[in-house]
């Protein structure tokens, strides 16, 4: 049986939790970071980046990416509420953004979805997003040595992220509906441990980044045993509203 948390305090269940508080980026010093890893690229163009966020900031902030942001990477951002979402090789960049927006200062989970370089998705709540074609270009493979950053806008000091982060994770696999929906749970983010075993197949990273209280360990731990460790770049305590959870 699971825990459920809303805000901080615990309504029912028994077990283990531990995402209670939320990490509160205020687009300048504080940031998190991960060494360079295979298995934070879409290499192969198969690749699933879930992330829960909160701004109600209407301006081009950064949230997730690696790379040097000119030639080759990935990124996700938010331009005036819209999400955007990208992928260069070098001579080729493909680009696609959202029709809506989602700067309202409410919890959003976002799923963002590389599927071979090809049919880009963007999910917000378990609900596909109508995308708008910026770049089309025939994106083969995204290879960088760069850091892995969260909230940072790649090695620049202006348009990193000014919200609130929660649950981040990276599949290299491209989900299934079904997937999305689990991870979503309807809006009550998942723990690592609550996760089904079958969604953990592919999982190359999780990190529980909503626990920043009091500078444990544990919100920095990759949860998936990959050893994809974060640094918290601002090196300061993150505070923030709080997250329902359920682990």
């Amino acid at each position: 049986m699971s825990l459920l948390l809303r805000r901080g305090v615990i309504s029912s269940g028994k077990g283990g939790a531990f995402a209670v508080n939320s990490a509160n980026l205020d687009g300048s010093t504080h940031s998190f970071s991960a060494a360079d890893s295979s298995d934070l690229e879409p290499t192969t163009g198969d690749f699933t980046v879930s992330i829960w966020f909160k701004t109600s900031t209407n301006t081009l902030m950064s949230l997730i990416n690696k790379g040097d942001g000119s030639v080759t990477y990935w990124d996700i951002f938010i331009n005036a509420g819209v999400i955007e979402m990208r992928a260069d090789d070098g001579p080729n960049n493909r680009h696609y953004k959202t029709i809506n927006t989602f700067d309202d200062g409410n919890w959003h989970h976002l799923v963002a979805r590389y599927n071979n370089y090809g049919a880009f998705l963007i999910t917000v709540d378990d609900v596909a997003e109508s995308l708008t074609a910026v770049a089309t270009g025939t994106v083969t493979s995204v290879d960088t040595s760069n850091l892995f950053q969260i909230g940072k806008w790649f090695s620049l000091t202006t348009f990193n992220f000014n919200g609130e982060i929660g649950f981040s994770s990276i599949f290299t696999t491209t989900l299934s509906n079904s997937e999305i929906t689990e991870l979503y749970n309807l809006g009550v983010p998942k723990c690592h441990n609550s996760l089904s075993s079958g969604i953990k197949t592919n999982l190359s990273a999780f990190w529980d980044v909503a626990n920043w209280t009091g500078h444990t360990s544990q919100e920095l731990t990759d949860q998936s045993g990959n050893g994809n460790t974060l640094t918290n770049v601002g090196s300061t305590p993150f505070t923030g509203t709080g997250l329902s959870v359920e682990c």
